[in-house]
């Protein structure tokens, strides 16, 4: 693929503006992050702590850990292990054997998966990777951050909003070389 395996999330600080956005299908659905394998009991504890709820979850051969951020986004925790050690966040309580360890990728949610299909494979040259259920990864580059997007197809799933507001993602890069870029 002609994608470079980096990728940055960008969001935009809605709430001062009192803007909420709308979940649903055509959207960004969830970020999700790498973590190391064996490190979801521990981000379990740390988000029941804060009073946030968790759901267990498996996909494409990683165990999972799902949760709404208070803002509303969504966010998922892959322990895949597959992220940069060398730049994983170590502060505040978190150690190496839990930190974040970068971008896994994004779910995005579709009504029509063959328009996006076509988008992802033609226009971004990303590979088919695998299905699972009603879910399609591609890989946006051989290795590296952030290159997966996984397609949920959602059929029954009302549109989300256009417009962007709290609880909503604004979009992600990809082909940015490097974090320092």
């Amino acid at each position: 693929p002609g994608m470079d395996g980096c990728a940055i999330a960008t969001g935009f600080p809605f709430r001062q503006q009192g803007i909420k956005g709308k979940r649903g299908n055509n959207q960004i659905s969830r970020m999700l992050l790498s973590v190391p394998q064996g490190s979801l009991g521990f981000w379990a504890d740390r988000l029941k702590g804060a009073g946030i709820k968790a759901e267990e979850a498996s996909g494409f051969g990683a165990e999972r850990l799902n949760f709404d951020h208070p803002c509303g986004l969504r966010y998922g925790f892959v322990a895949d292990g597959d992220g940069d050690a060398s730049r994983a966040w170590e502060r505040g309580g978190v150690s190496a054997d839990n930190a974040i360890l970068g971008t896994y990728g994004i779910e995005v949610s579709v009504m029509f998966p063959a328009e996006m299909d076509l988008y992802l494979t033609k226009g971004l040259e990303a590979e088919k990777d695998k299905t699972e259920g009603q879910t399609t990864r591609y890989a946006l580059s051989a290795d590296g951050q952030g290159r997966w997007v996984e397609l949920k197809h959602e059929p029954d799933l009302e549109p989300g909003t256009w417009f962007f507001g709290e609880g909503s993602m604004h979009h992600a890069a990809w082909n940015i070389q490097n974090a320092e870029n």
